[in-house]
């Protein structure tokens, strides 16, 4: 069982809503969610609620701010492995990095030197909280900023 789903092969479950097939019962009946909106689980911290216990988990660390995965050479912290995982590249060289011509931070990827390079430009802190007047260089910090400030609003007020 566990090798099929390594190859792609048997693939009994098949949604009845779409072309999706599973080699799981227990993760078509998760896809199924996607369906019907059913969502079991819910954040403590604001009552959002998830069709998958890991987009639950993912979700609370904007509430809790947990990074357990930390860098040993550098001590910068991650929420996901992954994410530490890319980081530690930087300092080995196992992946090709690209660096800021203006601070010289590394990066793994391109696009992530280009959205850095944005803080060094003119476009830098061009997005404004409407509620505080806070101000940030990239649209997704200005999106986590607004969900934070109205959840407080929402709990504190």
């Amino acid at each position: 069982m566990h090798e099929r789903a390594h190859t792609g092969g048997d693939k009994a479950y098949h949604c009845s809503q779409c072309e999706k097939s599973f080699t799981q019962l227990g993760n078509l009946r998760t896809h199924e969610r996607a369906h019907t909106g059913e969502k079991l689980y819910h954040s403590s911290h604001c009552g959002k609620s998830f069709t998958r216990w890991g987009s639950l988990k993912k979700h609370e660390w904007i509430h809790i701010r947990e990074k357990p995965y930390q860098c040993s050479l550098c001590g910068k912290s991650f929420t996901q492995l992954g994410n530490l995982n890319q980081h530690e590249r930087t300092h080995t060289g196992g992946d090709k990095t690209y660096h800021c011509s203006q601070c010289g931070k590394s990066f793994t990827r391109l696009r992530q030197l280009n959205k850095h390079e944005r803080i060094h430009t003119q476009e830098e802190k061009t997005y404004h909280c409407s509620q505080c007047g806070k101000t940030f260089s990239q649209s997704e910090d200005l999106k986590s900023h607004e969900r934070i400030e109205r959840l407080c609003s929402d709990l504190c007020f």
